[in-house]
């Protein structure tokens, strides 16, 4: 995903740049992307804590990645910045988790910068409490896709156990990322709750090409809302998907005269 009229380097002076032009399926998830913040600053009223767990920028994945946004990441780092500055505005905390080398570089922080760049903390795990309850987040690296309850499940038992020896916090709510789930679903156990986020990111070659599993690998577009409120645990979240079906062009299908 990348914003609209948004100028990136295009030369060796910082005057050589140009707007970038955006395919169908970046227009298309930038209007899905408007709508999810039109509507989180309409449900929480204008004020929220902030989560983007990783991945934050495209980086320089492969060529054809390169060719959809600014191969210069500074202007990756810019340009999502710009797409968050509507929530970033109405935020009261953010926080930035570190996402995968994949999406970054291997020399640099540019998620780290992107972090400083928002008034965010930047950290590869972040424990928040928010009205007595803790959100353990990080990215994650699981590769998990058609169990994807099993990790969860084992996230929520070995945190009891780790809390009870005191060797992490406790955490009520555990969010996990990289996956790119086919479907958000929330898993409940012993009072604690665990998910898997959704990403902004339409089904790409890598995706088409690298498995056979295509269907199970087409990702789920959106965010997720949660509201905590001073209810007891599980009561005291409620979890508000806001996601956003493929672009048409994914459903066209040709058809042959016969």
């Amino acid at each position: 995903m990348f914003p609209p009229g948004f100028p990136v380097k295009a030369g060796p002076s910082d005057k050589d740049r140009q707007v970038w032009p955006l395919t169908l399926g970046q227009k298309y998830l930038y209007s899905c992307f408007s709508d999810m913040t039109r509507r989180v600053l309409c449900i929480s009223k204008g004020r929220l804590v902030l989560f983007v767990n990783g991945d934050a920028i495209q980086g320089h994945r492969d060529h054809f990645a390169t060719m959809l946004c600014a191969p210069e990441l500074t202007d990756q780092v810019d340009a999502c910045a710009k797409l968050l500055n509507p929530l970033t505005r109405k935020a009261v905390a953010i926080f930035i988790s570190m996402g995968t080398k994949f999406h970054n570089s291997f020399f640099t922080e540019h998620e780290k910068e992107l972090a400083h760049k928002l008034g965010g903390k930047y950290a590869y795990m972040h424990n928040v409490q928010i009205l007595n309850k803790t959100i353990n987040i990080l990215h994650g690296r699981s590769s998990v896709q058609d169990y994807p309850s099993t990790p969860l499940e084992r996230e929520i038992g070995d945190g009891i156990i780790k809390a009870a020896l005191k060797l992490a916090p406790k955490a009520d709510i555990i969010v996990r990322s990289h996956i790119h789930p086919d479907s958000f679903s929330p898993l409940v156990r012993y009072g604690k709750i665990a998910f898997f986020t959704p990403c902004w990111h339409l089904a790409d070659e890598y995706v088409t090409t690298g498995l056979a599993r295509y269907y199970r690998k087409i990702p789920l577009i959106g965010a997720v809302l949660a509201e905590i409120t001073e209810e007891p645990m599980p009561h005291g979240v409620r979890l508000i998907p806001l996601t956003y079906p493929p672009p048409k062009e994914d459903l066209e299908v040709e058809t042959v005269k016969w």
